[in-house]
């Protein structure tokens, strides 16, 4: 599956996967701003790769979490993986707490650096790499 990002400013091309929709070992491609949407998904999204050369990964924090799977491996060919967060309708968001988004048997060939997101009332996301898992907290004093 491919998601192209628009031209002369438009949106991009969108992948959304909703409820409990399958994506087994399906590979993907984001260019510019192309999105994954994975945020209306009833838990996680599990696929084969994810290919991005930007793009942007959609997904919900809180009581009723999506987290994407790869069962293969991530590869970006810019310098970062942006993802856009928002908080569950269901609640059960909560700063200073990790939360697992991504995970892929070859995390460990990137930095926490090559990934960014959007901020929750005002705090910027912090990313942390563990094993095969990135995770995000946003950090309240």
């Amino acid at each position: 599956m491919i998601a192209y990002g628009g031209s002369n400013g438009g949106d991009g091309g969108r992948i959304v996967f909703y409820d409990e929709a399958l994506g087994g070992s399906a590979r993907v491609q984001l260019f510019g701003n192309g999105e994954l949407d994975i945020g209306d998904h009833t838990g996680s999204v599990t696929l084969g790769a994810l290919e991005m050369s930007g793009g942007i990964i959609v997904t919900q924090l809180g009581t009723n979490m999506t987290m994407l799977k790869l069962s293969e491996d991530l590869t970006l060919h810019s310098s970062q993986a942006n993802f856009s967060f928002w908080k569950s309708d269901g609640g059960g968001f909560a700063f200073n707490s990790p939360y697992t988004i991504l995970t892929s048997a070859n995390l460990s060939n990137f930095t926490a650096e090559q990934f960014s997101g959007n901020t929750i009332e005002g705090i910027e996301p912090t990313f942390t790499l563990v094993g095969h898992a990135l995770k995000v907290s946003f950090l309240k004093e």
